[in-house]
């Protein structure tokens, strides 16, 4: 049988978000993620609840279920862990926009990148800079679980591409068991954790009692490069059935958008086609 699966939008990312959601449709999709890239415009909480008004008619008519958004990241993973308050309190007032949105679109989970610490500005070890990561990230994520908590959505925390605390699935279950396992889950990012030559059957077995979200993809274990599977080193059908075991929603795949949209439109088409040969 078929695995469930939805794609990301970021996939049309040179299409506006409402005209990828068309296009996606016509390719026979019916579950996606809300890209950031797409909502990147949204800064007030007023634009926010705005654009979840349009989405949910454009969404209702097509019949897509949004499964996932994924929250703005890069600079607020900085503002997170912040020492100065009133960058934590803007970053934070900023991620309750975004889990309200999630709410309003009736989106059961929100991804969130780790927050981080700019390694340039500080003179600690490898060991003592993942040990502060750590606390942090305890400490943001206990936050943003009651906002969730008061939305009733869940947060998904990604795992890093970089090779810092984050990156490996012992480093997100503590996020999740030191804040709270109720609204604070795992989305596991398949290329992100090829890149890190990490093990990606054992990453499922250890976080599977977690794991509410996911970003597919491939790559050469080198670089993070979002291409369909079958295109990188990933052993796929391994993979698959792992997944079928342990995880019952939809598997979204993130893989990366271009201008040229013959060319999105064929990776949309690839992954179709992996899909049902696959699983």
């Amino acid at each position: 049988m078929t695995l469930p699966f939805g794609i990301d939008t970021w996939v049309y990312v040179a299409l506006p978000l409402e005209k990828a959601l068309e296009r996606l449709k016509e390719k026979g999709i019916s579950y996606v993620e809300l890209s950031c890239e797409h909502l990147s415009d949204l800064k007030k909480r007023e634009d926010f609840i705005a654009r979840a008004k349009v989405l949910n008619e454009v969404l209702n008519s097509l019949e897509i279920k949004p499964i996932q958004v994924h929250a703005i990241y890069g600079d607020i993973d900085l503002r997170l862990a912040s020492n100065n308050q009133s960058e934590r309190d803007s970053a934070f007032n900023e991620m309750k926009n975004w889990i309200e949105l999630c709410s309003l679109l009736g989106a059961e989970v929100l991804v969130v990148h780790t927050a981080r610490i700019n390694n340039a500005e500080t003179n600690m070890s490898f060991i003592e800079m993942n040990e502060k990561l750590k606390y942090i990230n305890i400490d943001v994520f206990s936050q943003l679980s009651h906002f969730a908590k008061d939305y009733g959505v869940k947060i998904a925390v990604e795992n890093r591409l970089e090779n810092m605390f984050g990156s490996r699935p012992r480093d997100l279950i503590e996020i999740v068991e030191g804040s709270d396992p109720d609204y604070i889950g795992i989305c596991f990012d398949t290329g992100h954790a090829n890149v890190n030559k990490l093990n990606l059957l054992e990453f499922i077995e250890i976080t599977k009692n977690y794991l509410i979200a996911t970003h597919i993809h491939d790559n050469d274990g080198w670089h993070d490069l979002h291409f369909p599977p079958l295109v990188g080193n990933i052993n796929w059908p391994e993979l698959f059935k792992e997944f079928s075991l342990v995880y019952k929603k939809p598997l979204i795949f993130e893989i990366a958008g271009y201008r040229d949209l013959n060319r999105c439109d064929n990776n949309v088409e690839l992954t179709k086609i992996i899909m049902k040969e696959l699983t």
